[in-house]
């Protein structure tokens, strides 16, 4: 992420090529992440990746999937920046859209 300056989300949409996991679907009624069986049924479409990158419009949802991917074992990073980050670069495309 570049510093020494605030980066504004100015920008709708996503990385190209990124899935949506909603971070609120890792928890259970009482606040707590949901057991392994259920996360493993929501990112049953992950099984296959050789490598995951978490991210949202921030960071912070990105992070609750990302410590949910980790409770999976699986293959994730967390960018940090997300697409607050992604999208100060000119050269980065954004998709809109599902």
């Amino acid at each position: 992420m570049r510093r020494g300056k605030e980066i504004r989300r100015s920008q709708a949409g996503h990385i190209p090529g990124a899935l949506s996991f909603p971070c609120s679907a890792n928890m259970d009624g009482e606040c707590r992440l949901k057991n392994k069986e259920l996360l493993a049924e929501i990112y049953k479409p992950l099984e296959v990746a050789d490598q995951i990158i978490s991210y949202c419009g921030s960071g912070i949802a990105g992070a609750r999937n990302f410590v949910a991917l980790m409770e999976l074992g699986m293959p994730v990073k967390l960018y940090a920046g997300s697409l607050s980050d992604w999208i100060s670069y000119d050269e980065n495309d954004v998709e809109t859209g599902e």
